[in-house]
């Protein structure tokens, strides 16, 4: 399994939405892990998490065989691939702790387990389709996309204003106040400002986490301050989970960065797997592709399009055809 899946199950673990048995699997199989030593085997990672996956699949039902004439000779492989993906994604994320395959040594074993709240604290999340806007005690607003989780306490104190960006997306307008920089933390970076708009994005399955800047100025840190680069407005900050990379760009106008706000899409040379979590994420309608098209490079923006409207322009636009088969929408080759 590619780490960055294990990123995509992190935020389920830390909610702590899994069974006993499949929390005792993964746990087992953590404690197993050579931690102290400073790098680990690929092969030895891969091989060590499928006997995991092998023991969650045990306690996951097998989805029912598709039924429908004009869909069952399609590529099963792919539909039962997405499934299975779906359903390990729900009933087991607790897999995410394999992330600290690579990282425990620097970070640790309690860093992944679930986030410390404390009493005055406030933890809000959405779920697809859902955007939620909060005012903190300090007057800065803070607008969450679906699928999202942030925290942040009821009543700032102290030096610094610190909220979390625990997964997904926001956009935050934060009130002015020199003497109480304003902070946000997401995946392993810092972001400083003093008062400003902007976009931070980190889903649990997006490789990168991106910083857009709207307005003002941001310093974005990773730990332990090792590097740090300054963002002026209309600048795009990419940092690689993983990997580590920063990579600084540029963006044009404000709706590539925060269409969701507006309950839009903006699509830029997008992927398949981009676009269909996008509709996934806003509409809660999984989207698969059983056509022979895999490479894409889809440009498009949608606003108040029903997301039948935007699957059919989609689909003109790619010379694709689409049925929706058992709450999936399901992409093939035209007849």
């Amino acid at each position: 399994m590619h780490i960055d899946d294990l990123a995509a199950l992190m935020d389920r673990y830390r909610q702590g939405k899994c069974s006993p048995e499949e929390k005792k699997i993964i746990e087992e199989w953590y404690d197993t892990l050579p931690f102290r030593q400073p790098s680990l085997d690929d092969a030895e990672v891969d091989a060590s998490l499928d006997k995991v996956f092998k023991g969650l699949q045990e306690n996951i039902r097998s989805p029912a065989q598709m039924s429908d004439a004009s869909v069952r000779h399609m590529n099963q492989g792919h539909v039962a691939g997405h499934w299975r993906y779906k359903r390990i994604m729900s009933a087991a994320a607790m897999v995410a702790l394999a992330i600290g395959v690579y990282w425990a040594s620097q970070y640790g074993w309690s860093r992944w387990h679930q986030p410390t709240v404390k009493e005055d604290d406030v933890v809000v999340s959405t779920v697809s389709g859902e955007l939620k806007k909060m005012v903190l005690s300090d007057g800065s607003i803070v607008q969450l996309n679906a699928n999202s989780t942030i925290q942040y306490p009821r009543q700032f104190a102290g030096e610094y204003r610190q909220v979390t960006l625990l997964t997904g997306e926001a956009f935050f307008q934060v009130a002015p106040d020199a003497a109480h920089p304003f902070t946000v933390k997401a995946s392993n970076l810092k972001t400083l400002v003093l008062g400003t708009s902007f976009n931070i994005r980190s889903y649990a399955k997006d490789s990168s986490t991106v910083i857009a800047l709207i307005s003002g100025k941001v310093q974005v840190s990773t730990p332990n301050d090792k590097r740090s680069l300054v963002l002026d407005p209309h600048d795009l900050l990419r940092y690689g989970k993983v990997s580590g990379s920063m990579d600084k760009g540029h963006f044009e106008k404000e709706t590539e960065v925060d269409a969701w706000k507006q309950r839009a899409m903006n699509f830029k040379d997008a992927s398949f797997e981009e676009i269909a979590f996008e509709i996934d994420n806003m509409y809660n309608v999984p989207v698969v592709n059983l056509s022979t098209k895999k490479h894409w490079s889809y440009t498009g923006y949608f606003g108040s399009e029903s997301v039948w409207e935007i699957i059919r322009t989609i689909c003109i636009t790619e010379n694709l055809s689409y049925q929706f088969h058992q709450g999936h929408i399901i992409l093939i080759n035209k007849n």
